[in-house]
């Protein structure tokens, strides 16, 4: 595991079906770096035919030159990952922005435009979302700050 901040643990409890559920602090960068959601994989077009495609932020943003990625400051929120013992599978379920929304906004190219995104977005704090809405909201964020700054 990580870091304080930076996927540092931050709980372990285990469900009575045996399944646990495990809990990790993040950054700023770490929002669109869990899990695969944003790597490369495969879909079909609406002819049926297979493409691949990627978003833009898995390629543009870079921890610690983008995005905050400090492992010292006050955590952005949490990650939440369930582990099937039986499936050996570890699945995100959901992340929980928790604040402060607003730190470094002149250290990092995309700090900025993300701390508004986020207060946009989420102005009641703290905000729990599940992993299937993270690429919508990744989505949003490219439209946001990455299209924009080209």
């Amino acid at each position: 595991m990580g870091d304080r901040c930076n996927r540092g643990l931050k709980s372990v409890r285990a469900e009575a079906d045996g399944t646990l559920r495990v809990t990790i602090n993040i950054t700023s960068y770490d929002l669109f770096a869990l899990d695969d959601w944003r790597r490369p994989r495969e879909r079909f077009s609406a002819r049926g035919e297979r493409e691949s495609y990627r978003s833009k932020g898995l390629v543009a943003l870079r921890a610690y030159q983008d995005l905050e990625a400090f492992a010292n400051i006050e955590c952005l929120g949490s990650a939440e990952y369930a582990i099937d013992p039986a499936a050996r599978d570890l699945m995100l379920r959901s992340v929980t922005i928790a604040g402060p929304v607003g730190l470094m906004a002149d250290k990092f190219v995309y700090q900025e435009c993300f701390n508004r995104f986020l207060g946009q977005r989420f102005a009641k704090l703290p905000a729990t979302i599940a992993a299937a809405a993270l690429p919508s909201i990744a989505a949003a964020f490219d439209a946001a700050c990455l299209d924009s700054a080209n």
